[in-house]
């Protein structure tokens, strides 16, 4: 039997966090996650996941400061970014950081399932 693709969902909000992470296995997906971009990182070394889906504003490290930094790294630079965040231009933001798409909070849970099943391919 095959294994799922893996999310590594990266949100600082822990409600939020478990409420995603028990959708997305719902949803049929091997799920990791970290409390901000710090430990994102150290799980990245760990598994490199086929997509991340990511807060923009987290302590310690947010989500913009992972995005620069994972792009120095060949193994990870070009796994699917997904910013999820509450910014009023998440969407420049997210042009700017070169991410693969932007989802606005309160997210779309429809929406974020199509763009995360498209690279996945599951």
């Amino acid at each position: 039997m095959q294994r799922p693709p893996t999310i590594l969902l990266v949100e600082d909000d822990r409600g939020l966090r478990d409420f995603m992470a028990t959708w997305l296995d719902g949803e049929g997906y091997g799920v990791r996650t970290a409390q901000n971009g710090r430990e994102a990182l150290t799980a990245l070394h760990e598994e490199i996941p086929a997509v991340m889906v990511v807060d923009l504003m987290m302590p310690v490290m947010g989500g913009a400061e992972l995005r620069r930094r994972i792009q120095n790294m060949p193994d990870v630079a070009e796994v699917p970014f997904i910013l999820v965040t509450a910014e009023a231009n998440a969407e420049q933001i997210g042009r700017d950081l070169d991410a693969t798409a932007v989802v606005p909070k309160p997210f779309d849970a429809a929406r974020l399932s199509a763009i995360i099943a498209s690279h996945c391919r599951h």
